[in-house]
């Protein structure tokens, strides 16, 4: 070998062993900001919590004294988001060693109504405890559900939406206003109005269409010869005016 191929060799060597030793400086400070103290979260605030227990969101969490490197901010975000009261949550580092939980709470909608018991329910129908609907709310009363509900718990989202539309619908096309809503679970959603109609709705399957043929009938028989009556709107048999 040459004396100048010796020093390609020797430079090449210089190389390899300078990538080493950079390779192990980085591998040892990332362990040592792994395992610091400093890099480890020490402190977890949560906003937009008013009715969800800040214990239940932390225990939740699970991130408290885990290193900042490679936190599971999804899988924790999950957690948090599978709490009752919690629409929607978030949740983001702030170095170097806080997280910041944002929440935003289930907000009631109305009551539903079961074995003479009001429950508070949200638009999606998840059972709160807490927060009280503003007042003059709408209620939904089940006829046929057996058992208590409880935090959590999940009635027919459905039916409330489709009581949602009619509260809208009703007095703004017909001119007339909702009194009370019923719900069945083969039936589906009833309503009874002012003038003191009863119109069984169903299911939000061609709602559209179902509130079309009301509003036809009504503009053809006026609402007067409407009175005491009952209309059958679900889909399958066709409309029935009884």
């Amino acid at each position: 070998m040459g004396e100048r191929e010796w020093r390609m060799a020797a430079r090449a060597r210089r190389r390899r062993l300078v990538l080493r030793l950079g390779t192990v400086a980085t591998f040892v400070t990332f362990l040592g900001l792994y395992l610091s103290p400093l890099f480890r979260i020490q402190e977890v605030d949560v906003v937009g919590a008013h009715y969800v227990d800040l214990r239940e969101v932390e225990e939740a969490v699970r991130l408290k004294g885990r290193s900042i490197i490679a936190l599971p901010l999804e899988e924790a975000t999950a957690r948090v988001r599978g709490l009752p009261m919690v629409r929607e949550a978030s949740i983001s580092l702030r170095w170097p060693h806080r997280l910041l939980v944002q929440i935003e709470e289930r907000r009631p909608w109305g009551y539903w109504v079961r074995q003479g018991y009001a429950y508070v329910v949200d638009d999606e129908g998840v059972v709160l405890e807490g927060p009280m609907p503003p007042a003059g709310a709408s209620s939904i009363i089940e006829t046929n559900g057996v058992g208590a509900l409880r935090l959590g718990d999940r009635v027919d989202r459905e039916a409330i939406a489709v009581a949602r539309r009619l509260l809208e619908w009703v007095p703004g096309v017909l001119g007339t206003q909702v009194i009370s809503f019923h719900y069945d679970m083969e039936r589906g959603l009833s309503i009874m109005t002012s003038d003191g109609m009863t119109v069984v709705v169903g299911r939000a399957e061609g709602l559209e269409y179902k509130l079309a043929v009301w509003e036809a009938l009504v503009r053809k028989l006026g609402s007067k010869s409407l009175a005491g009556r009952m209309l059958d709107l679900r889909l399958g048999g066709g409309p029935a005016l009884r």
